[in-house]
C-alpha cells in the first residue's frame, strides 16, 4: 500500500514522502497511529502543492535574509559589556547580543538559527565580524567597549 509519510517515522521515511509499505504494517501501525496515511490521488495532489507553497516560503525567507545580512557590509555596530582594567570581557559577546545590538542600532532583523559567527570576542576592541548564512558571507565591525 503506498502511504504518505505525516510524521518522520524511523526506517520509513520523512514527512511529506510516499512510500510503500506492506498493507498489514499501514493498517495496523501507521494509518491509527497518525504517523501517515493512504496515498490517494486527492491527498498526493494535495500535497505536492503544500510542498510547492512551502519552497516558496522558504525562498521568500532566504531571499530577506540575504538582503538583510548585505545591510550590514561596512557597519559598526556597538556592543557594551563588563570589562576589568586591562580591558578582558568578563564573559563573551554572544551571537545573542550582537543580533538585539545589530536590530536596535541598525533595524536589521536576524535569526540566530539561520547565521553562523565566526570568531570569539573576549576583550575591548574593534573586531570584523564575519557571519554567514544562505549561501552568503557578510563583514561588518564590531565595536566592544568597557561598561564603566
Amino acid at each position: 500500500m503506498k502511504v504518505i509519510i505525516l510524521k518522520d517515522t524511523a526506517k520509513i521515511g520523512r514527512v511529506g514522502e510516499i512510500k510503500e509499505v506492506s498493507d498489514g504494517h499501514a493498517i495496523n501501525f501507521l494509518i491509527p497511529r497518525r504517523l501517515a496515511e493512504k496515498a490517494t490521488p486527492e491527498r498526493v495532489r494535495a500535497l505536492e502543492e503544500r510542498m510547492k507553497s512551502k519552497t516558496g516560503a522558504f525562498e521568500g525567507q532566504k531571499n530577506s535574509l540575504i538582503e538583510n545580512m548585505k545591510a550590514l557590509t561596512g557597519k559598526i555596530v556597538s556592543v557594551k559589556a563588563k570589562a576589568n582594567e586591562k580591558g578582558h570581557l568578563y564573559q563573551e559577546i554572544r551571537p545573542a547580543e550582537i543580533i538585539v545590538a545589530v536590530r536596535e542600532q541598525l533595524g536589521v532583523s536576524l535569526l540566530e538559527e539561520k547565521i553562523k559567527f565566526e570568531g570569539h570576542y573576549k576583550s575591548v576592541g574593534e573586531f570584523d565580524v564575519s557571519i554567514s548564512g544562505a549561501g552568503e558571507r557578510v563583514n561588518f565591525k564590531l565595536k566592544v567597549e568597557a561598561l564603566g
